[in-house]
């Protein structure tokens, strides 16, 4: 047992010799061959919902308040995607784009309005605005296509 633990040990002393020995003449220090890889710099941080608002001349979501203004409603905190069809949104007035979702009907877009669907954010991104002010802004959205489809979704 005791020749085994020789034989380990010189083999892996000859093994790691070479290692050892170059570790010491490395052109390189110590501290450049073991830093990472690359480094993240959180200093500042870049919300681009906000770059995009001042852009367009809207204030940013933390910025905008609910109002009971349906058409302001929908200009501080629906027109920023809708007015684009940014991150497809389908646009103010575009029928085309509105058929598929006008078909599932009114308390479904609610809903998906609410809880937020696919890249839109809950409520819009505007988190102080009621369930009422929500479905106005969409029945305002849905009038500027056919100002009687509201009323038919009412109806329904």
């Amino acid at each position: 047992m005791l020749k085994l633990t020789k034989i380990f040990f010189i083999f892996n002393f000859l093994l790691f010799l070479p290692l050892i020995l170059l570790a010491g003449n490395s052109q390189y220090p110590i501290y450049l061959r073991i830093k990472p890889v690359f480094t993240v710099n959180v200093e500042k941080k870049i919300d681009n919902a906000q770059t995009r608002s001042k852009k367009n001349n809207m204030p940013s979501t933390s910025e905008r308040k609910p109002t009971t203004n349906v058409p302001e409603t929908y200009k501080s905190h629906c027109g920023l995607c809708h007015n684009t069809g940014l991150a497809g949104a389908p646009k103010l007035g575009d029928k085309a784009a509105w058929e598929p979702r006008i078909k599932q009907g009114l308390d479904v877009l609610i809903k998906h309005a609410m809880s937020g669907y696919k890249a839109m954010p809950a409520k819009g991104g505007c988190a102080d605005c009621s369930q009422q002010q929500i479905k106005s802004a969409i029945e305002y959205m849905l009038s500027q296509i056919q100002p009687s489809l509201t009323k038919e979704q009412n109806e329904n």
